[in-house]
């Protein structure tokens, strides 16, 4: 029945592992992939960074806030063996077992990664035990030996920033090479506790209106001049950022500690700009599709940001700027942008557009699909 199903074109997989060097508490693009595949009838297992057995695990509530994925961390003995060899094989198929588990007879089984780094020899387990290795590239990158490892042992690469797609078709010309895009967390569907907001409403109570927000944390990726001279520019204005405190002080500026995804979602409804003035000297920056640009989206806000060459075809959404000048005018408009104006819709459908939830079949076809391309080519 299953050589009938492989002829017929009938090829599926049940299962996806997905293999990170992120974790749920800290989730990037490979989780939300993960998300994304949760809303369909598989086996969804994540592992993310490996950490050493011999320290004290912190335990985290869930290790995916999603109860159909299977989540957990790797565990690996120390850094230290992987440099003598007898103790770096033990240490390798230690990690492989967790990795692997037990492959059920006539079943498809596909492996999804980021960068592996230090999991990169698990490579030679990967061949014959899963069916279809995809590598994802989340961000720009130079054409390094870090990224060219990644892409050598994948079947499929799936690239976030259109801008790799010329540099890695290049390198690659006989691989499958597929654009996605940003996918964004379904988790603002649910409600906040109660307890939540009244304790995110207390810290916003202190921050006058009208807010611009930058959620990201710290502001090591900004242009610190822009932000700076804006805030003083615009008194009036509150201006909040999260994480560690920098060296830029004033009165309407605001430090906040780290917050949920979720809460940070509610923050963002309470604020009136999003604001990403971005260092664009460095092209990792230039190049990247801010996952907070669709945040705030989502809730319909207008954003004014630096020039982002993977988001251009949103500039009718966003105010672009390069100019000091141009970041404070903008800032300006931004505000007087009406609450129900045609813009506040259309940001939230493209929210929609990138959401899990709204790709979940997308991604699933394209799964089976590429599984039904290498299956048969062998």
């Amino acid at each position: 029945i299953f050589i009938n199903e492989i002829r017929m074109g009938k090829i599926y997989t049940k299962e996806l592992t997905f293999l990170s060097n992120y974790s749920w508490d800290n989730p990037n693009v490979l989780e939300l992939l993960c998300e994304t595949a949760s809303y369909r009838e598989k086996r969804i297992r994540h592992f993310s960074k490996p950490q050493s057995i011999f320290k004290e695990i912190i335990k985290v509530s869930k290790e995916s806030y999603i109860n159909f994925i299977d989540s957990r961390p790797l565990f690996n003995f120390s850094i230290k063996f992987s440099k003598i060899p007898i103790l770096n094989i033990i240490q390798e198929k230690f990690i492989w077992n967790q990795v692997y588990g037990k492959k059920k007879e006539n079943e498809f089984k596909v492996l999804i990664y980021n960068n592996l780094d230090s999991l990169y020899n698990l490579k030679k387990y990967f061949y014959g035990n899963f069916d279809l290795l995809i590598y994802l590239c989340e961000d720009y990158s130079d054409l390094n030996k870090r990224l060219i490892d990644n892409c050598e042992i994948a079947d499929c690469i799936l690239i976030i920033p259109k801008s790799m797609l010329k540099v890695i078709k290049k390198e690659f010309p006989d691989k499958k090479i597929i654009h996605w895009p940003q996918p964004v967390t379904n988790i603002s569907l649910y409600d906040l506790s109660n307890k939540d907001k009244r304790m995110v409403d207390q810290i916003l109570s202190n921050i006058p209106k009208p807010r611009i927000i930058y959620s990201g944390h710290g502001l090591d990726r900004l242009d610190k001049d822009i932000f700076y001279k804006a805030s003083q520019t615009l008194k009036n204005c509150s201006f909040i950022y999260f994480g560690d405190k920098s060296n830029i002080d004033g009165e309407n500026i605001f430090q906040l500690p780290s917050f949920t995804k979720h809460q940070m979602k509610y923050i963002i409804s309470r604020s009136q700009v999003g604001f990403m003035p971005y260092d664009t000297s460095d092209l990792h920056n230039f190049h990247c599709v801010p996952l907070k640009l669709f945040d705030y989206f989502s809730e319909g806000l207008p954003v004014v940001s630096s020039k982002l060459l993977n988001v251009i075809e949103y500039k009718h959404l966003i105010y672009m700027c390069q100019s000091i000048d141009q970041f404070v005018v903008s800032l300006k408009k931004a505000l007087n942008e009406t609450v129900n104006s045609k813009n506040r819709i259309r940001r939230k459908e493209v929210f929609e557009h990138h959401s899990t939830f709204s790709r979940c079949d997308d991604f699933n076809n394209t799964i089976n699909k590429l599984l039904h391309i290498k299956i048969n080519s062998l």
